[in-house]
C-alpha cells in the first residue's frame, strides 16, 4: 500500500476556529458604543432589537475583553430617556468608554 503525503504536520485539532465565548457571564449584550462624548459624559449605542429601561445601569465592556465575572469593566453607563431609531442614549457613570465597545445588562 502506497504512502499517503501528511498534508501539514499540525494536528487537525489545532486548525479549527475557537468556539465563541460569550462576552459576559449571564449578561445580555444590547449593543455596541458609536459616540462617546467625553465633556458632555454621554455614549450613543447602537441597539439590537428593543431599549433597556431608563435608568438601566450599563456595564461596558472593550471588545474581546475577559469574560471572568470578576475582570474590571472599562465604563459604566446609565440608560437614558433619549431613543430613536436603533439607537440610545446613556450617560457616563465611571470609566472611558470608547468607540466599538459593547453594552451589557
Amino acid at each position: 500500500m502506497p504512502a499517503t503525503p501528511l498534508t501539514s504536520c499540525v494536528p487537525l485539532a489545532s486548525r479549527r476556529p475557537a468556539p465563541p465565548v460569550p462576552a459576559m457571564i449571564g449578561a445580555r449584550e444590547i449593543g455596541k458604543v458609536v459616540l462617546v462624548n467625553n465633556e458632555s459624559r454621554f455614549v450613543l449605542l447602537e441597539t439590537r432589537g428593543g431599549y433597556p429601561e431608563p435608568g438601566t445601569l450599563l456595564t461596558i465592556r472593550r471588545a474581546g475583553a475577559p469574560t471572568t465575572p470578576d475582570a474590571s469593566a472599562p465604563a459604566t453607563a446609565r440608560v437614558g430617556t433619549e431613543r430613536r431609531g436603533g439607537f440610545v442614549v446613556a450617560d457616563i457613570v465611571s470609566g472611558e468608554p470608547i468607540v466599538q465597545d459593547a453594552a451589557f445588562y
